[in-house]
């Protein structure tokens, strides 16, 4: 195992995120009386089986549509109308997919049964996120959708019936952009909301996208991603997850979609590369330490360059607080040994290394003054 190699993977690592940010894959669970159980890809609509029911197929439609970038493909899990909408998600395990949509009907119990399945997934490697109607997760990959009333020609959808398309939309929104504003040019109205230009601070307020700041920006909903009328048209308010409360070392980031995106893919690639390529191939030495972070380090500043991480914020090195505490656990006397020292220390089968870097974030809010002069 030489550095270039290492170096190479960890560039495939790299490309694969900035590829993966330009198209998404989403995961719909589908209640079909006509269609055998299981697990189905769609990659065009010609691809929908044509057993679906129509409301099934439009459901399917919805995800497809997309947002910048249409997704690139749909894993459609097939259930029957008995099945609870988890057996539907246990269906995929295994299969890789960014955001995951329950059936048009989901009730707010099998929605809570589903935000646990995704929670408790989320612990390990899994990166998926779900998009689910009125669900207050307060969790990074539970995305809150509450958005009822939304009229498409002479149908008026609920948020569950809208799930698919919202979740197409995120996995359509490319890494260095976000999904706040996302036009929904379908949408003619949202029914049952006050929406003439001089109640426009009220009804967002009641729908829950927030007013305008003095600089023009949307005030975030807590925990909620919603769709407001601006007086010309419908969008999505700001680009949140469900995540409420932080704890003392996390960022407000994690609150919205984008930066948390970001982040499960850093995560997820850097582990399988190492995995994939370094883990159990070579001595634990601290020279091959040394080539494994300077692979990481060439990782991140590739994800600079990918308008992932902000310029210059890219780091990779030796965890020292981690490695003091194992060799404290093994019985050696670090009272006196130097950082240097704790660097080169002999750890074992263990490698603890610490990863760093700025997620950038998108445009979102904009304060403009103007001065005019006669």
């Amino acid at each position: 195992m030489g550095l270039p190699e290492l170096t190479f993977a960890f560039e495939t690592a790299a490309e694969s995120i900035v590829s993966r940010s330009k198209k998404g894959i989403v995961a719909l669970i589908l209640r079909e009386a006509g269609l055998e159980p299981g697990v189905y890809t769609v990659v065009h609509e010609a691809d929908i089986p044509p057993e679906l029911g129509e409301d099934n197929r439009a459901y399917v439609k919805q995800a497809l549509t997309g947002y910048l970038n249409r997704p690139a493909r749909a894993l459609l899990s097939v259930i029957s109308g008995e099945t609870a909408p988890l057996a539907g998600a246990e269906q995929l395990t295994g299969l890789d997919y960014d955001y995951l949509a329950g059936p048009p009907d989901l009730t707010e119990e099998e929605g809570a049964a589903l935000a646990a399945y995704i929670k408790a997934r989320r612990t390990g490697n899994f990166t998926g996120k779900a998009v689910l109607p009125n669900q207050a997760a307060d969790h990074e990959g539970i995305i809150n959708f509450a958005a009822s009333g939304l009229q498409v020609g002479k149908t008026v959808y609920s948020a569950g019936q809208y799930c698919a398309r919202i979740a197409g939309i995120l996995a359509g929104t490319p890494l260095n952009c976000s999904a706040t504003s996302a036009k929904l040019p379908e949408v003619s109205q949202i029914v049952g909301i006050l929406q003439p230009p001089e109640m426009l601070g009220e009804s967002r307020a009641v729908i829950g996208g927030g007013g305008m700041t003095s600089g023009g920006g949307l005030v975030p909903a807590e925990g909620v991603l919603t769709a407001i009328h601006d007086g010309r048209q419908v969008k999505l308010g700001r680009a949140v997850n469900s995540k409420v409360t932080l704890k003392a070392n996390e960022s407000a980031g994690l609150k919205k979609i984008k930066v948390v995106e970001a982040i499960d893919l850093i995560h997820y690639y850097s582990i399988a590369t190492v995995e994939d390529t370094y883990l159990g191939q070579c001595a634990n030495t601290y020279d091959n330490k040394c080539m494994l972070l300077a692979a990481l380090k060439a990782f991140l500043a590739q994800l600079e360059a990918g308008d992932v991480l902000a310029e210059d914020s890219a780091g990779a090195e030796i965890d020292l607080e981690a490695t003091r505490a194992w060799l404290l656990e093994q019985g050696t006397d670090v009272a006196g040994m130097t950082d240097e020292d704790i660097r080169r220390a002999n750890t074992g089968s263990h490698v603890f290394a610490r990863l760093s870097g700025t997620i950038l974030d998108a445009m979102e809010d904009f304060h403009i003054s103007l001065s005019v002069r006669q």
